[in-house]
């Protein structure tokens, strides 16, 4: 037990918050609320519309999807990075602290979710109301809280937004289910490279054959190969910081990264171009990771002025995702109440809904997400990995 608070300490450090990232996750999580809020504000046709070029309104309020593709690289990328800083590798891993220390991140913030969207169901609050002809509630949780509403989602196609976004998680928390295991038994870090790569090339094979266009866009193995890229991201960056590299070279990565994103979401739009676009930009952020997340180990001051309001809105990504789809039909119907026309008041409306979904994740991520996170995770140090002798790491640090 000697060396686990120089482990911890470690652990810190390197989990230190990286600005490029929190802005990175900014972009992605501003993708897919503006897109979603523009079924409503339609921006292209509203006084917003001289502000905005054609095509820059596809970029901002038609790529919802690729802000998705954005996190599921970002997470991958995280997951593994922090795993490798826990663990020192990867075929050290511990599967059971894994498993709770994703629990304490993910479970409290879905589980207020799923307590506001069933008390609005049973509340008959306008658009709340699930079908319960097509999916009774309990099926429903069931599909939510076993990681598959993106099947359920590809069965019965669109159905409430609030609950539609969980689509996404389903894919995320499925593989890290497996993650922890298939390190352990791959146990070198090229052998799970390896299967990162494999997972890569079989997405845009998945997204090719998908028998419709949902299974295209949210099945399982269309997915998994963005995440996995994060995790290769990562294998590979602990290789490329332990050599002395110049911050040129970072530079030019990400460069490259910048040219291959830009490419993907400005040229290659959802569904259009399903098979490849998801993969041009995983490929364009995973450059980014490894160039600009690099040079930050060189240099802390990335535009810390300009970037503050893409880190605000990335710090608090995950709650703000899971209840922007809430506040959004919320909104609307408020909106809707008083007889506003949404489409000629959006310059003020579409303002006031991302400063409402950045309030209400704050709010919930200070006082709800992070307490909770805490607490499992003292639990896990203190009492259900305690060591033999009764004195459980917690403990030893106190």
């Amino acid at each position: 037990m000697r060396n686990e608070p120089s482990k911890i300490q470690s652990e810190a450090t390197q989990r230190r918050r990286s600005r490029f990232i929190d802005c990175l996750r900014g972009i992605s999580i501003l993708l897919v609320i503006l897109y979603h809020a523009d079924d409503f504000f339609t921006v292209q046709v509203s006084a917003l519309a001289p502000l905005f070029p054609i095509q820059l309104t596809a970029v901002l309020f038609q790529r919802g999807y690729y802000g998705v593709t954005i996190f599921f690289v970002i997470s991958g990328f995280l997951i593994t990075r922090i795993s490798l800083a826990r663990y020192g590798a990867l075929n050290a891993i511990h599967p059971g602290r894994f498993y709770l220390f994703r629990f304490g991140r993910i479970a409290p913030c879905l589980c207020l979710t799923l307590i506001v969207l069933l008390s609005l169901h049973f509340g008959h609050v306008r658009d709340f109301v699930y079908d319960t002809e097509k999916t009774s509630l309990s099926e429903l949780l069931t599909y939510t809280l076993t990681f598959r509403y993106n099947l359920l989602f590809c069965k019965n196609g669109w159905g409430l937004l609030p609950w539609d976004i969980l689509w996404s998680l389903s894919i995320e928390e499925l593989f890290y289910l497996f993650f922890p295991v298939l390190c352990l038994l791959l146990r070198t870090r090229r052998a799970i490279l390896s299967c990162c790569l494999l997972l890569l090339a079989a997405g845009p094979i998945a997204r090719f054959t998908g028998a419709t266009d949902f299974n295209k866009l949210y099945g399982y193995f269309s997915c998994f190969d963005l995440i996995a890229l994060g995790c290769a991201t990562a294998i590979i960056q602990s290789f490329v910081t332990k050599q002395i590299v110049g911050r040129k070279l970072f530079l030019a990565v990400s460069g490259l990264g910048i040219c291959f994103s830009i490419c993907a979401i400005a040229t290659m739009p959802i569904p259009n171009q399903i098979v490849w676009g998801p993969t041009f930009l995983g490929i364009g952020i995973a450059l980014l990771l490894i160039g600009m997340v690099g040079s930050e180990h060189q240099s802390r001051s990335f535009s810390a002025a300009l970037s503050w309001p893409l880190r605000i809105l990335g710090k608090r990504s995950y709650e703000i995702y899971l209840f922007h789809g809430t506040i959004l039909l919320l909104l609307v119907n408020y909106l809707k109440s008083l007889d506003f026309d949404l489409v000629s008041y959006s310059p003020t409306f579409l303002p006031l809904f991302v400063l409402i979904c950045v309030l209400i994740g704050e709010l919930i991520g200070k006082f709800w997400s992070e307490p909770a996170n805490r607490f499992v995770r003292r639990l896990s140090l203190d009492v259900i990995f305690q060591p033999r002798n009764g004195r459980g790491l917690g403990r030893e640090l106190k």
